[in-house]
């Protein structure tokens, strides 16, 4: 075996330790789909003036468009192990989902409290610092990508709470419609072109 061998060799015994532990099953085309969602009701939002002096239409939009972005997500990544063979419901996707529901919980009970107070101009902010401590909580098994979009959900939420208050929609367009679509992007960069379909096969290995 000469060095070059070895050096391939060596790639894919660190791309099959890096897959063993990494989640690798979230599909980059339904990343994109919820990026397009949100763009889509933050254009929306803006058009019919639902903002925060329309509670109940505002949270109503937000609340469908994430029904919307999760249907998506769940299809796309459900098809993805179908095609790689793997099983669904496995034992990291229940660890992504066990981290990401205490911050699920939090930005439910934050927007009822809003809501009630009649501070539904927070809620965006809420939701951009929840989503990305959700994400941080899951960071160990997922991509170092997923983690540098959950900061900057820290961030947007940070001027959602103060620089962009009087326009929640477009902060929320510029959240969770472009930090989505750039993620999925450069994972589709990332993986190749048939990242929405399958991951590639390891290199150095047969079929």
């Amino acid at each position: 075996m000469d060095s070059r061998e070895a050096l391939n060799s060596l790639e894919t015994i660190r791309t099959i330790l890096e897959r063993s532990t990494n989640y690798a099953h979230i599909a980059p085309a339904g990343i994109i789909a919820a990026g397009l969602s949100a763009g889509a009701a933050a254009t929306g939002g803006a058009w019919w003036q639902l903002g925060p002096e329309h509670p109940f239409g505002f949270v109503a939009l937000w609340g469908l468009t994430l029904i919307v972005a999760v249907a998506a997500g769940v299809g796309t990544t459900a098809r993805r192990a179908r095609i790689l063979g793997e099983t669904f419901w496995c034992r990291k996707l229940q660890f992504v989902v066990a981290r990401a529901i205490p911050g699920a919980i939090l930005a439910s009970l934050l927007t009822v409290a809003f809501f009630d107070a009649g501070r539904v101009d927070l809620c965006p902010g809420a939701w951009m610092a929840c989503y990305g401590v959700a994400i941080l909580s899951a960071g160990v098994v997922l991509d170092w990508e997923f983690r540098a979009v959950a900061w900057a959900f820290l961030i947007a939420g940070s001027a959602s709470f103060f620089l962009l208050r009087e326009s929640p929609n477009l902060s929320m367009g510029i959240a969770f419609g472009g930090l989505h679509i750039l993620l999925g992007v450069s994972r589709i960069v990332m993986e190749g072109v048939d990242a929405c379909r399958a991951p590639a096969p390891l290199r150095g290995t047969r079929i």
